[in-house]
């Protein structure tokens, strides 16, 4: 009852023990949880909140709600039933928070009010989006990367680390 009443989403119990593990409805990402066993699991039974993934396990709660949202005024409570969200999941939970998504790829992203960092594990492209058009100069080089843009492309390589003075 104290998980209800601070997430606002009715729950239920069920007191097998267990790995948790959700997996979202198709396009929220990949089926992500618990790495250890729980000795309960709290399942979403609330008529209220929109479902937007199910438990595959414990066995016991196959099917039933594990990754919900439900709207209140002013608010949105989003409830998982199972830890280590996807990052997938992370984005879309920001999105409805109405916080600003800066990539879709899952490299480590770090903001500040006037600069933008990524790692990124593997070489390739990567997008970042701007909530509002900006000048972006690259900190290591100087060199201006785009003037008033909302979006740029950086080809980066395996385990680089780059930084954008957002102006």
């Amino acid at each position: 009852s104290n998980a209800a009443a601070l997430s606002g989403i009715h729950l239920g119990l069920d007191p097998s023990p267990g790995l948790i593990t959700v997996r979202p409805d198709p396009g929220l990402g990949p089926e992500y949880g618990a790495n250890e066993p729980f000795a309960s699991v709290l399942f979403a039974g609330d008529p209220d909140a929109k479902t937007l993934g199910r438990l595959t396990s414990p066995e016991t709660v196959a099917g039933k709600v594990g990754l919900c949202t439900r709207r209140y005024p002013g608010w949105t409570s989003v409830y998982s039933a199972a830890p280590t969200l996807s990052p997938e999941v992370i984005r879309m939970i920001a999105r409805l928070a109405g916080i600003h998504v800066w990539s879709e790829s899952n490299d480590p992203i770090y903001v500040g009010p006037h600069f933008l960092g990524i790692h990124a594990p593997t070489s390739g492209k990567r997008a970042l989006s701007l909530p509002t058009p900006a000048t972006v100069v690259d900190c290591f080089t100087g060199r201006e990367v785009g003037r008033e843009v909302t979006r740029f492309e950086v080809d980066l390589s395996a385990a680089e680390t780059a930084i954008y003075r957002i102006k």
